[in-house]
């Protein structure tokens, strides 16, 4: 396993966009898949 440390290259989203396709209280499933240097999220509420 490498010691390389890892940084934050970017973000996933402006954070009201995100909690607008949230429902608080209820079950929300959030998925990252990265593959080499490209990842895609998707969030479900």
């Amino acid at each position: 396993m490498s010691r390389e440390r890892r940084q934050v290259g970017g973000r996933l989203g402006e954070p009201d966009a995100l909690l607008a396709v949230t429902k608080p209280g209820e079950w929300n499933d959030y998925a990252i898949v990265a593959q080499g240097a490209k990842s895609r999220s998707q969030s479900t509420g």
